[in-house]
């Protein structure tokens, strides 16, 4: 999955694929998405994570934000 991070042609994440980046239950990562801590667009009736929007939430954890 991590690879899929660095590919250009991928601009959007469905919640699995983050589950499987950030390691997160899918509970938790549904809590971050609600607040508004990762960053989120509706496309239809699903989720989907801007790639960009993964390395600042990465960031953010790693500094103990959340």
């Amino acid at each position: 999955m991590k690879e899929q991070l660095h590919n250009p042609a991928k601009l959007l994440y469905d919640v699995e694929d983050v589950i499987q980046i950030v390691g997160l239950g899918r509970s938790k990562l549904y809590q971050y998405l609600l607040s508004g801590e990762l960053r989120s667009v509706k496309a239809g009736r699903r989720r989907k994570i801007p790639a960009d929007a993964i390395p600042e939430f990465i960031d953010r954890l790693q500094q103990g934000d959340y």
